[in-house]
């Protein structure tokens, strides 16, 4: 290490390559923090809970449309091809909607 006389000047505009690299270390850093923001919310457990729920109640409701066909004389196949393009119907706008 060089020591300073009392006669020399420190000249602090001299390109120094660590002073430099620490410079734009610490300007980094501090552009780093200023730009972090906390991380959104992802949790999906209500939109979960409720979409079991709505399963829940539609499978319910399809079995009970079945009994009351097959009393009125509606064939299985028939209620199924029904079933299906009804799911078809409802479920194409629903994906669309969530893209």
């Amino acid at each position: 290490m060089t020591s300073l006389n009392a006669n020399e000047e420190v000249n602090t505009n001299a390109e120094d390559p660590l002073r430099e690299r620490l410079m734009s270390m610490s300007v980094q850093i501090e552009c780093d923090t200023e730009e972090q923001t906390p991380p959104k919310n992802t949790d999906n457990r209500l939109r979960a809970v409720i979409a079991m729920n709505v399963f829940c109640l539609a499978a319910t409701a399809v079995s009970i449309s079945f009994k009351y066909l097959v009393a009125e004389g509606v064939n299985v196949l028939e209620f199924t091809v029904a079933r299906n393009i009804m799911l078809l119907l409802v479920c194409i706008p629903l994906v669309r909607y969530y893209e």
